[in-house]
């Protein structure tokens, strides 16, 4: 996370449970401001940021927050091929087939912090009919 400099204490989303972002993502590398963090009365465990050095205090304080849109991402698109008796261009058999490819994806331990959804084409429909090829 890039930091940016402060004027007094600012919420960023960050708390202790070995220090993670509200994302979930372990909180590494993190320059505290000297003594912290020091969890003074056994209670401080939301994290500020002021000048650019981070603290620890209670998460009852209040403070303003500010939020940064420009998280790193990636987006990976997988070409799917249905072969199916069923049109796939009702929506109930495009949710039954997304809600079976998220569920493999969480057996498999892969769902976590991903977000599975479909690409609408163009032409406003998520699949297009292959066309059989002439021999």
């Amino acid at each position: 996370m890039q930091v940016r400099n402060t004027v007094g204490d600012a919420w960023i989303g960050l708390y202790r449970d070995t220090w993670k972002w509200v994302d979930g993502t372990i909180a590494s590398n993190l320059k505290w401001i000297p003594g912290e963090p020091n969890n003074y009365g056994g209670n401080e465990n939301c994290g500020v940021v002021n000048s650019g050095l981070f603290g620890d205090v209670p998460c009852s304080n209040i403070f303003f927050f500010f939020c940064d849109t420009n998280f790193p991402t990636r987006s990976q698109t997988v070409r799917l091929q249905v072969m199916s008796d069923g049109s796939v261009f009702d929506p109930a058999v495009q949710s039954s087939i997304l809600e079976q490819m998220k569920q493999k994806l969480e057996e498999n331990g892969m769902l976590e912090n991903t977000t599975l959804a479909w690409k609408v084409q163009p032409n406003g429909n998520i699949f297009n009919k292959k066309k059989k090829a002439h021999l």
